[in-house]
């Protein structure tokens, strides 16, 4: 039986799908229907009655709300007629019987779809001349999303959305008729991980964010869509920057990632550019504290004590931790450097807490496959905390239904309540509840029901990763068609160990390397923004051979992007890796701490190196674990094309340019030996690579954003959607007048 159903709308004809709503229906053709409560992603409720239209089934013409309604066959649909017209200016000029006329100062002003309906749809005069309701505003519900109830329209987005989408119903509406307003519990917060989302697609200034408040108006900002690096997940966001500040992230909706959603961690992690702690500049020690310093003097600084290191004991005494946090082209450019400049096969993107590179040889799943998996075996860390929006793809499918969710966990997380099966185990046992869950007749039968995916990671830091990796195979050799979706913790662990930021043949993991410096085998450690614990506990590891007195060490910070400047960065997602993305960049600096280290095993304790080929997954027939670097080179400029290429090219030319100059020796001849002086040379060429490289991107973005000042103006989000600025439903957040003074308000609730 066909889906299609044929209907008019506004005359013309037009197919529909089978329980398409009409509202739906209507914008497929290309007819707008306003609207304020209906949602894309979530249900519909009919309680702005904006959408009202005509529809006859043959019956006649009748009033119907378009975003509760399906299509019928033959159905003419009327958006347009005296009697629809006459419905939206009545429910407008209701809405803004109470709605204060504080546009001027509200931070929805300019993007406001109550605003610009008002203008599109609405009767131009109002026969109310009563007083207003007044509520006391803003109330600040949670530490980030302030509420406004005067300017609330009864939409019911946001306690839907905690509600069906989020699962935290913190928000509802209280008391009733013309009193009714939005509160929380007593005495509590909207404590959700996601209350940000609330504020994006508010249709008034009802829910503001603290961050964004009276900061810019929409036409003041810049922006540019880009993807979020907080998690693996790799959301979809619009990074909107005014007078080279970062304002705000707003989510896109994009189908195979995030659906428009973001986390709190990932939508407010701008904020951190702007911390007083960010490095920005080269600083040296001297003496007991760290001095800002030139480049040329840092760069030197950081190639001398490499040269002595490697001159000292060879270059399996040099280990590069870190990476995975920055896009390819820098995971790219310090692979290069370490592996065939410094010569050290140590170099890994994982900081200790991740499983083996052989796991990106498995068949890979995307997030879309595991949302729409009749199966989804949970071998990882509890992904509410640790890849949130991950959380809210499979909590959606379990609540609809199309997915059975099996969690074997240590201990209950944010997923148990909507799990299947939950299979809790002892630390250490994770390989005897693995076979215990497939022993069970009604879950072998479950995963015989269709797609099944195993989202792998470490669900415990405290165990080996040798326990993870066969309690994969042993589900993998049960279930021969599963997937496997990596549970990485960084942003950008698939894309650095892709460009070769992993141990080369005998090298050692971020586990062995510790080990090896708590032994005295390592004498430089390099560090590439790298957790904090860990560069702490290196530090102290540095100040403890400084305090005996037995080697010298430095720290110097480089500046790894200009704030403000547009970048075109090539990121691999958990999601999908190759995509090309253009982004404003505003991040932290990646440290770099190049320090000689000693015997101070009492710093990380006794035992042996870990080798990270000690546990070896296997590799999906047709498959290569990972490309060699030529192949790595040609996928690289491939992918990059023409977006990609401006930015891939000068550092790739410079790779290979330096490379064949340091092959050289002082007089031409191949450089067999390394004398102090041309270690020296060969080292500070390398570490200068690096920044000429990045010059040479930033004079090439420079220009970018020049040409950007003639760009047409840009969108904005409407939602989760990106819209056009001519859109009459668009919206987002904006400038106001300094806020005013907020007292303990929450009791008002």
């Amino acid at each position: 039986m066909s889906d299609e159903i044929n209907v008019t709308v506004n005359g013309v004809p037009h197919v529909a799908r089978k329980g398409q709503l009409v509202i739906e229906a209507a914008a497929d053709a290309g007819e707008y229907i306003p609207r304020f409560c209906y949602h894309e992603r979530m249900s519909s409720v009919g309680k702005c009655r904006m959408c009202l239209v005509e529809c006859d089934t043959g019956r006649g013409p009748a009033v119907t709300v378009s975003c509760m309604a399906t299509v019928a066959p033959d159905m003419k649909i009327d958006t347009q007629s005296p009697t629809v017209k006459r419905m939206q200016e009545g429910v407008l000029e209701l809405l803004l019987a109470n709605h204060p006329l504080d546009c001027p100062v509200c931070d929805k002003g300019g993007e406001c779809p109550l605003q610009d309906q008002a203008f599109s749809h609405g009767p131009g005069e109002s026969r109310f001349v009563e007083e207003k309701r007044h509520f006391e505003k803003p109330i600040p519900i949670s530490d980030l999303v302030f509420l406004d109830r005067e300017r609330c329209i009864l939409c019911d987005r946001c306690t839907r959305f905690a509600d069906e989408v989020a699962g935290d119903p913190l928000i509802h509406f209280t008391s009733r008729g013309n009193s009714t307003h939005i509160a929380t519990f007593p005495d509590e917060p909207f404590a959700s991980y996601f209350s940000g989302n609330t504020v994006q697609i508010c249709p008034v200034g009802a829910l503001t964010a603290k961050p964004y408040r009276f900061k810019a108006r929409p036409w003041d900002l810049q922006q540019e869509e880009s993807t979020c690096t907080t998690c693996s997940v790799g959301c979809r966001v619009v990074v909107q920057s005014s007078r080279d500040e970062v304002l705000r992230y707003m989510g896109v909706d994009s189908e195979p990632v995030n659906h428009g959603w973001l986390c709190d961690r990932g939508r407010f992690s701008f904020e951190a550019t702007k911390s007083a702690e960010r490095v920005l500049q080269p600083l040296v020690r001297e003496g007991d504290a760290l001095a800002p310093a030139a480049w040329n003097v840092a760069l030197a600084e950081a190639a001398r004590l490499i040269g002595e290191a490697k001159a000292a004991a060879g270059a399996g005494s040099i280990a590069v931790l870190g990476g995975a946090r920055g896009t390819n082209e820098d995971a790219f450019a310090w692979a290069r450097l370490a592996h065939e400049v410094i010569g050290t096969t140590n170099v890994y993107a994982q900081m200790g807490d991740g499983l083996p590179v052989g796991l990106l040889g498995l068949d890979r799943a995307t997030i879309d496959d595991a949302a729409n998996a009749a199966t989804v075996v949970l071998l990882s860390p509890d992904i509410k905390e640790e890849l949130p929006v991950l959380y809210l793809r499979l909590r959606a499918a379990a609540e609809q239904r199309r997915t059975k969710i099996i969690e074997l966990t240590p201990k209950r997380t944010g997923m148990t309540p909507y799990a299947w099966r939950h299979v809790g185990y002892q630390p250490g046992t994770q390989v005897a509840a693995v076979d215990g869950l497939l022993a069970d007749a009604d879950v072998a039968a479950q995963l015989a029901t269709g797609p099944v995916v195993v989202v792998a990671g470490r669900a415990n830091l405290a165990e080996s990763t040798a326990t993870t990796v066969q309690a994969l195979r042993r589900l993998l050799d049960a279930v021969p068609g599963a997937t496997v979706l990596p549970a990485f913790r960084r942003g950008n662990v698939v894309g650095a160990l892709q460009v070769g930021m992993r141990p080369g043949k005998g090298g050692l993991d971020t586990r062995g390397t510790l080990q090896a410096a708590a032994d005295g085998k390592i004498e430089c450690l390099v560090l590439v923004g790298s957790d904090r614990a860990l560069g702490e506990r290196l530090h102290e590891l540095v100040l403890g051979a400084r305090r005996n007195s037995e080697v010298e060490h430095r720290s110097i910070s480089e500046l790894c992007g200009r704030e403000g400047l547009p970048l075109r960065a090539l990121l691999v997602e958990l999601e999908e890796y190759g995509a090309v993305h253009e982004r404003r960049l505003h991040r932290p600096a990646l440290s770099v701490v190049v320090g000689r280290v000693g015997d101070h095993s009492r710093y990380f304790g006794h035992g042996q190196a870990v080798a990270p080929a000690s546990d070896q997954l296997p590799v999906a027939e047709g498959r290569q674990p990972l490309p060699e670097s030529a192949t790595v080179r040609g996928a690289v400029s491939h992918v990059g094309g023409e977006r990609g290429g401006g930015v891939i090219e000068p550092v790739l030319a410079r790779l290979l340019e330096n490379r064949c100059r340091l092959r050289q020796g002082h007089h031409g001849e191949p450089c067999r030996s390394l004398p102090p002086s041309c270690g020296r040379a060969r080292l500070i060429t390398a570490v200068v690579f690096v920044v000429r490289a990045r010059l040479s991107i930033w004079l090439r973005l420079r220009q970018d954003q020049v040409r950007c000042l003639h760009r047409p103006r840009p969108r904005v989000l409407h939602g989760a959607r990106v819209r056009d600025r001519a859109h009459p439903d668009h919206q987002g957040q904006s400038r106001s007048d300094p806020p005013p003074r907020l007292g303990d308000e929450r009791r008002a609730l």
